[in-house]
């Protein structure tokens, strides 16, 4: 990784572009000062270790090969959000597939992100099922409420013009609705479909589903109730997570044998997640890496994706599409990403998810 150097404040459009979306904007104002890139890929690979640690010699590779045979046990459509506890650990015997997008939106039928969420669903064996994670303190959301108020128009960011026109309800706990609906519909889940709201400012959970919930994600609620409550055991979590701190962004496949922050070990609050395809990033995906660069701060991406050392060049392939559209992602006729990552704002590193040991590998 070439040094990290100090460049100019990150360029996120202009005051007639959209207002919302400025450097200058208050949410700025209580942003913590950012984790530079080197310390950013530490804490992830020190928190790497201990989920080695923590498999105990389980080995991936037996979870990924159920998740690409179409045999994995549940999906959950969830906000990038770093806020969100894991939904999976190293005890889980079940396997997830997680898709993570700013808002948690289900695209319309023929875009990339209809597509993305299909091919997730495609890992998922008949009658596993599908859960809609909400929040209430959701700042996509909220930024689309004040979109609708102030008469929708164009953001300078065609990313976030497509990620608006995806949310709906104009509230969070009527979003994850609008997208149950949405899923539901889309994909004939039928009464596999159901919706959980987690109010991560005042660290309580409750579930929101408008059909009963299945015995299997009865038991996946109940598992991941308790690992918050683990986590809250000295009564400070709330606190600690009214305000959201990433130190990076990671961009990961949804075929990863673990959940982003299982694999790294990640504390809530500290990595801010979004899923990527084969492909690329489609229009939600960079939208939700602009909200996190514009917002969170985080001066550190990451690119994440399974595989053995004979998938390198299959990976990094991946990972050059990724980079080639985040350097797209324009506001204000900026192109915001490419501006920081030119300066030496921001960095990226590459990192291999080993499927016979768990190990996050860089392979540039």
């Amino acid at each position: 990784m070439a040094a990290h150097r100090k460049g100019k404040p990150l360029d996120i459009g202009t005051e007639h572009s959209h207002p919302h979306f400025r450097t200058k904007e208050p949410q700025q104002e209580h942003a913590p000062k950012a984790i530079t890139p080197e310390k950013s890929l530490s804490l992830i690979l020190k928190g790497n270790l201990g989920h080695m640690s923590a498999l105990e010699g389980l080995v991936p590779e037996d979870r990924y090969k159920k998740i690409v045979a179409g045999q994995a046990d549940y999906l959950v459509l969830s906000c990038s959000d770093a806020r969100g506890h894991p939904f999976d650990s190293e005890e889980d015997a079940a396997v997830g597939v997680f898709v993570r997008l700013a808002g948690n939106p289900v695209g319309a039928s023929g875009s990339p992100d209809y597509d993305l969420l299909q091919t997730a669903l495609s890992y998922v064996k008949a009658g596993g099922p599908v859960i809609i994670e909400s929040h209430v303190n959701c700042g996509a959301v909220k930024e689309y409420a004040r979109w609708l108020e102030g008469g929708q128009k164009p953001t300078g960011s065609a990313d976030l013009d497509a990620l608006f026109h995806e949310i709906g309800g104009g509230a969070p706990q009527t979003n994850a609705l609008t997208q149950w609906t949405k899923a539901r519909n889309a994909f004939g889940l039928g009464a596999r479909a159901a919706t959980v709201r987690y109010d991560w400012e005042i660290g309580e959970i409750s579930q929101t589903s408008p059909v009963a919930l299945s015995p299997a994600a009865t038991g996946l609620m109940q598992r991941w109730f308790q690992r918050h409550a683990d986590a809250n055991k000295d009564g400070d979590l709330a606190e600690k997570l009214k305000k959201q701190a990433p130190h990076a962004i990671a961009i990961c496949t949804a075929d990863l044998p673990y959940g982003v922050a299982t694999i790294t070990h990640a504390n809530q609050n500290e990595i801010f997640a979004v899923t990527g395809s084969e492909g690329g990033l489609s229009p939600v995906a960079r939208a939700s890496v602009l909200y996190a660069a514009s917002h969170l701060g985080p001066k550190h991406i990451a690119f994440i994706a399974p595989g053995k050392a004979e998938d390198n060049e299959r990976i990094m392939g991946m990972f050059t599409a990724w980079e080639r559209d985040m350097r797209e992602i324009k506001s204000g006729g900026n192109r915001v990403i490419a501006n920081a990552l030119n300066s030496g704002e921001m960095e990226i590193s590459r990192l291999r998810y080993d499927l016979s040991n768990g190990m996050l590998v860089r392979i540039a």
